[in-house]
C-alpha cells in the first residue's frame, strides 16, 4: 500500500516528468515515468477505483505500448467492473504480444470464468499449465491437485460445477470440507450442485450450514432463495433475498433474483423496480435488461422491450436468449423478417434449443415460406419440442 506522503511525492514527480517527456527524454526517465503511472494505477486498483486505474494503466501504455502487464491489469480492472467483453479484449492483446506467456492465458481464463464461458476458461488454464507447469492450481487440467489443499479441491469442484458435472463437483466439495470443515463456500457450492440435481433438501442443509459458519454470506442467502423458488415457494424465496439485501443492500445480483420471483408472482411493478435498482448499481448487468424487457413485452410495450434487448445484446453480443426474446417481440409486431433474423442469430449461438427453431418456423409460416417452416418444425421436434 502506498502511503499518502509517498503518493503526493510520486504525483509531483510525475507532473514534472510529464512536461519533460513532451520535449523528449531518455530511457531512464521513460522507465521511471512508466513505473510511477503503473504504481499509481495499482494503488487505485487496490482501493477499488477501477475506472481510474484503467485510465492510468492506459497512460502507462502510451509510454510502452507493448507492456504486457498493463493489458493484464486493465483486463483485471474490467473484470472487477463486470465489463467482461472489455476484459477479454485486453487479455487477448496480452496473449497477442506474447503467445508463450503463461499468466496471460491464466488471467484470460479468469475473465472467461467470470463471463460464464467455462469451457474457454478451462482451455486457457490448460494452456497456462502447458507453457509453465507451476500454474497447475485452480482449474488447470482438472486432474492433478494437491491432496492436502482444500483450495485445490474447491477450485476443481467449482470448475466441474460450472461445466455441469455436478457429481464430480460434489466429490471435490466433500474433500474440501474434510480438510477444512469451516469452508463455507464449499458448503454453498455443494448445495448449488445438489440443487441442480434436484436434491433440494440436501441443498438447503448445505446452505444453512454455510450460514452457520458465515452468517453474512450473501451467496448462501441467494442460493436458498433460488432453491425455494425452484420448488414454487415464492414467498419464502423473497424472504431469503430480503435477508441477502439486509447484509448487502448494494448487491445487484440479489435485486435481479428477487425481481424474477416478483415476475413469477405477477407483481410486475415490484419486479421492474428491482431490475431498475440492479441497473442503477450495475449498468452493465445484461440479465436485468433482458428480464425487464420480457415484462415490457408481456405488457405490449414493444418499443421499450426492444430497447432493453438491444442494450443486453450490446453488452453481451453472444447472448442467445436476448436475440430470442427480441425475435418474439418483432413477431408480435408482425415484423417477421427481423424476427427471423434474430431467431437465426439465437440458433447460431445455441443450436440445441428447440423453441428457437419453432419460433422461426412460425415466422416463416407467416411469410408463406412453407418448406423452411416445416424444416424448422421438424428440427424443433427432433430436439424435443412438444408444443
Amino acid at each position: 500500500m502506498i502511503g499518502k506522503k509517498t503518493l503526493r511525492l510520486m504525483l509531483m514527480v510525475l507532473l514534472i516528468l510529464t512536461s519533460t517527456v513532451s520535449f523528449g527524454c531518455g530511457d531512464n526517465v521513460k522507465n521511471f515515468l512508466h513505473n510511477i503511472k503503473s504504481d499509481y494505477a495499482k494503488h487505485l486498483f487496490d482501493n477499488g477505483e477501477y475506472e481510474k486505474a484503467i485510465e492510468w494503466y492506459t497512460e502507462a501504455l502510451e509510454i510502452y505500448p507493448n507492456y504486457i502487464w498493463s493489458y493484464i491489469n486493465i483486463g483485471n480492472s474490467y473484470v472487477k467492473l463486470g465489463k467482461y467483453d472489455q476484459a477479454i479484449k485486453n487479455f487477448n492483446k496480452a496473449v497477442e504480444i506474447d503467445p508463450n506467456y503463461a499468466l496471460a492465458y491464466y488471467y484470460r481464463g479468469e475473465g472467461h470464468f467470470e463471463f460464464g464461458q467455462y469451457k474457454k476458461a478451462v482451455q486457457d488454464y490448460n494452456k497456462a499449465v502447458e507453457i509453465d507447469p507451476k500454474y497447475n492450481w485452480g482449474y488447470s487440467d482438472l486432474t492433478e491437485i494437491n491432496p492436502n489443499n482444500a483450495d485445490d479441491y474447491y477450485s476443481r469442484g467449482e470448475a466441474y460445477r460450472r461445466l455441469n458435472k455436478y457429481e464430480q463437483a460434489i466429490q471435490d466439495f466433500n474433500e474440501t470440507i474434510k480438510i477444512d470443515p469451516d469452508y463455507d463456500d464449499a458448503y454453498t457450492s455443494r448445495g448449488n450442485s445438489y440443487e441442480r440435481l434436484g436434491k433440494y433438501n440436501q441443498a438447503i442443509l448445505d446452505f444453512n450450514e454455510a450460514l452457520k459458519i458465515n452468517p453474512n454470506s450473501v451467496t448462501a442467502y441467494n442460493s436458498l432463495g433460488y432453491t425455494y423458488d425452484e420448488q414454487g415457494q415464492h414467498e419464502q424465496a423473497i424472504q431469503y433475498f430480503n435477508k441477502a439485501l439486509e447484509v448487502d443492500p448494494n448487491d445487484f445480483r440479489t435485486y435481479v433474483n428477487r425481481g424474477v420471483v416478483y415476475d413469477e408472482l405477477g407483481q410486475y411493478n415490484q419486479a421492474i423496480q428491482d431490475y431498475n435498482k440492479s441497473l442503477e448499481l450495475n449498468p452493465k448487468n445484461f440479465m436485468a435488461y433482458v428480464n425487464r424487457g420480457r415484462i415490457y413485452s408481456n405488457q405490449d410495450k414493444y418499443e421499450q422491450a426492444i430497447r432493453d434487448f438491444d442494450k443486453a445484446i450490446e453488452l453481451y453480443e453472444n447472448y442467445d436468449f436476448a436475440y430470442f426474446n427480441r425475435s418474439t417481440v418483432y413477431a408480435r409486431m408482425q415484423n417477421y423478417e427481423q424476427a427471423i433474423y434474430d431467431a437465426t442469430k439465437a440458433i447460431e449461438i445455441n443450436k440445441n434449443n428447440a423453441l428457437y427453431y419453432y419460433t422461426r418456423g412460425i415466422c416463416y409460416q407467416q411469410l408463406g415460406e412453407t418448406s423452411k417452416a416445416q424444416a424448422d418444425f421438424t428440427k424443433a421436434k427432433e430436439l424435443g419440442f412438444k408444443g
